[in-house]
């Protein structure tokens, strides 16, 4: 998306994601280890997804002629249910290492709770934060029309496809150079 309000967006919503989760992790009596922070990493990727999604459905909904609050309300709703189902596949997965026992139950238990903690956060943040972000960022373009590629991206996307044409223009030269490469890896190194 070449618009630089959805990154913005995407950016407020991680480090209040995280907040919310410490949050969470006080409650729960939880400490910051190596093991809870993996678990924060894994529900990051997967709050980044979520966002991904709900900010694309909001521009497409906008660009198929929607007013502003409406796109908002619509694109959330429209992805809301998939969205939950992605949420609870994943959960079926790590709430069962809550109940291990012995050591492994000590390791996976702080696992568990941080990715149901960022999970649960990332669909709250999906759902309430990122339309009203996108709302409030967006309020100013609802006259005009509505165009989601600035032209930033559309001279990186021009650049692109010249260096794109560019190589497929000369086929030979970089299936030589890759020939080159597994005749030498393959002689010296194996």
């Amino acid at each position: 998306m070449g618009n630089y309000r959805i990154p913005l967006i995407i950016g407020i919503s991680l480090p209040s994601s995280l907040l919310i989760s410490f949050i969470v992790f006080y409650f729960f009596e939880l400490s910051i280890n190596v093991i809870s922070l993996s678990g924060l990493a894994l529900g990051l990727g997967m709050l980044i997804d979520n966002a991904i999604i709900v900010m694309d459905n909001i521009a497409r909904k906008r660009l198929e002629g929607l007013p502003l609050l409406a796109a908002c309300a619509e694109g959330v709703n429209e992805v809301m249910s998939a969205l939950i189902s992605s949420v609870l596949t994943t959960l079926a997965v790590f709430i069962p290492l809550i109940f291990l026992s012995g050591i492994s139950g000590a390791l996976f238990f702080d696992q568990a709770i941080a990715v149901a903690a960022i999970l649960g956060v990332s669909l709250v943040v999906a759902f309430v934060l990122l339309p009203m972000l996108y709302n409030l960022l967006h309020r100013g373009a609802e006259e005009r029309t509505f165009a989601e590629d600035s032209r930033f991206f559309c001279a990186v996307r021009k650049g692109y496809k010249r260096l794109y044409l560019g190589i497929f223009a000369r086929k030979a030269s970089p299936m030589r150079c890759s020939y080159s490469l597994f005749r030498y890896f393959s002689v010296h190194h194996f």
